[in-house]
């Protein structure tokens, strides 16, 4: 597996969450994730600099934008899925500088 920036990680679990709690949210991730893909953006810098523009993506983060690309990885959707069923954020707030797994740029 590669390596994953754990602030992403954590990002992910509560898009997972909110994926969990209002499953209409998949509509405004894939949007995100069309936007993102169509303009290869790879990194945040550029994302918020388009978000000043589009509106739609006003209401969505980077990390939020990028994660059904980031759980097309079945071995890191199982990871979220562990960590979001054993509420795992408190752990990853206290180790904000580790990586786990890594993903090559878009």
């Amino acid at each position: 597996m590669k390596i994953i920036d754990l602030r992403t990680l954590k990002n992910d679990i509560i898009t997972f969450k909110k994926l969990l709690i209002k499953p209409a949210y998949i509509e405004n991730l894939k949007r995100g994730n069309e936007i993102v893909e169509t303009l290869r953006i790879q990194d945040e810098i550029t994302y918020y600099k388009y978000q000043i523009t589009l509106k739609d993506l006003k209401d969505l983060s980077y990390y939020e934008a990028s994660f059904l690309k980031r759980i097309e990885n079945k071995e890191y959707l199982d990871i979220i899925k562990k960590m979001a069923n054993k509420h795992s954020l408190s752990i990853i707030k206290k180790h904000t500088f580790g990586k786990i797994i890594d993903f090559k740029k878009r």
